[in-house]
């Protein structure tokens, strides 16, 4: 019985590792053309299991046929160079007549006029096209069988071009692990500057379009900083590729996977560093709450709230931004908050976020505040928000949480029921109460009958906010 048991058990992890190997990588190979930089051609090799091929099916909202708007002749041949009957459902799949086993290639041609078009996200987080470089993110290029699940990337590129990704490079292609990985990113081709830095266990590869090279000093003096305040916080690092793209544009930003987008309408230096070092900081902070940990859709408001929260605590604590102007953040935070009158409730903003963008990070910032001080209350000062966020990336680290789990970390580190405060103010439709959150960081909160919100330094206040953010006095 004992013999039958092993050999069974052999047997399964025989077949296991039979089926893993029998489902080989999908190649796929960018190619490029200098004088035409704006047609990508794209072909794809793979052994078929799946007969249907798809895109990414976000973004592009405002295309009925989504991402595919911009894919032109596709075709699928067999090794006799024998064409596939291929059907399009009309947004983001196409069915084709491929059975189980046959060895196919893909071929077709992405039209890069996304920047031509308006955008609701910003181009940050479409593809645009300058004369140095080309930007995109992978779910605007890759059309992929259903049921891929690693990749192998190569580029066709001119002499002079280089490819920039966040993925981890093998002789002359990148690895992709995942489907996730392969359209949740962005990357940068062309002639552009690019330089890599490492800080601890993390390799950072910033890629920079020519006409904002002199900007990246500035990135890598704010990144390297807030990334130990970071690993600090969270306790660790999410993944050890990361992928920073920046090029002109209206300034804006916008994190991915294992990457983030960056445009900015002029040079980054000291004297605009209130805007820059903001973004920058906060994009970098994704790689943790966003990418990293997952918050599910209606904690939209902990992603971008609660990054916005310690993107003020981090620049503080940096010497980037002083008392006076962390005071003048937490007031436009606040003043969104007492802003917000249409009866919306802070989980729900995420069901129109461009509507709510102002109450989502406001409402969130300030909720993070308000717990922030209650922990610290019911333990005596022994633990604070940031053990909340420890605690949840060492327990949700590429795995995505709900608010279910997220108040019962809450509530596990307060060691005391904060459930009614989420039924006031996150799931209810209350104004938080921060005035007393606001007195334990330093500040006397002063609202007023013409809806503006002032912050008043107290005589202690500087000693209250070093304290808070775990500096020495």
């Amino acid at each position: 019985m004992k013999l039958f048991t092993l050999i069974a058990a052999l047997s399964l992890t025989c077949a296991a590792q039979t089926s893993y190997a029998a489902r080989p990588i999908t190649d796929i190979k960018l190619a490029f053309d200098e004088q035409r930089p704006r047609q990508i051609k794209v072909e794809v090799k793979w052994q078929a299991q799946s007969s249907i091929l798809h895109m990414a099916d976000w973004g592009a909202e405002q295309f009925p046929d989504g991402w595919a708007h911009f894919v032109k002749d596709l075709s699928v041949t067999d090794t006799q160079n024998k064409a596939l009957i291929v059907n399009f459902n009309g947004k983001d799949q196409w069915q084709t007549s491929a059975t189980p086993g046959q060895q196919l290639t893909l071929r077709y041609t992405v039209d890069m006029s996304h920047d031509q078009h308006a955008w609701p996200h910003g181009l940050d987080e479409a593809a645009y096209v300058k004369e140095d470089a080309i930007f995109s993110t992978g779910q605007a290029l890759f059309v992929v069988p259903k049921d891929a699940e690693s990749f192998k990337v190569s580029f066709d590129l001119p002499k002079t071009w280089k490819s920039s990704t966040p993925w981890p490079k093998e002789n002359h292609s990148y690895k992709v692990e995942s489907y996730d990985a392969l359209v949740s990113n962005v990357m940068m081709v062309g002639r552009h500057h690019e330089m890599v830095f490492k800080e601890g266990d993390f390799a950072v590869t910033v890629a920079v379009g020519q006409a904002r090279r002199a900007s990246v000093p500035m990135i890598e003096k704010v990144m390297r900083p807030a990334i130990r305040e970071y690993v600090r916080l969270f306790g660790g690092v999410p993944k050890n590729n990361y992928l920073v793209t920046l090029h002109e544009g209206l300034t804006d930003g916008g994190g991915f996977d294992s990457s983030y987008s960056l445009l900015a309408s002029e040079d980054f230096h000291q004297g605009n560093i209130i805007e820059w070092g903001h973004l920058v900081t906060h994009e970098t902070l994704h790689m943790w709450n966003g990418t990293g940990m997952h918050p599910d859709a209606n904690l939209e408001w902990v992603k971008e709230g609660f990054s916005e929260y310690y993107t003020f605590l981090t620049l503080y604590k940096l010497g980037i931004i002083d008392d006076q102007l962390l005071s003048k953040k937490f007031e436009n935070h606040s003043r969104r908050v007492f802003a917000h009158r249409d009866g919306t409730a802070l989980i729900d903003t995420v069901k129109n976020k461009q509507k709510y963008w102002d109450f989502m990070y406001g409402g969130g910032a300030i909720m993070a505040l308000v717990l922030d001080h209650e922990i610290r209350q019911a333990t005596s000062g022994k633990k604070t928000l940031e053990n909340v966020m420890h605690r949840l990336f060492s327990q949700y680290n590429g795995k995505s949480f709900n608010l279910e789990q997220f108040i019962a970390v809450v509530n596990e580190t307060a060691g005391k029921d904060l459930t009614p405060l989420f039924q006031r103010y996150v799931i209810g439709k209350e104004k938080p109460d921060m005035k007393a959150a606001f007195a334990q960081l330093g500040f006397e909160l002063v609202p007023t009958t013409t809806r503006e919100i002032y912050l008043i330094d107290q005589a202690n206040g500087k000693s209250l906010r070093r304290k808070w953010v775990g500096l020495k006095n």
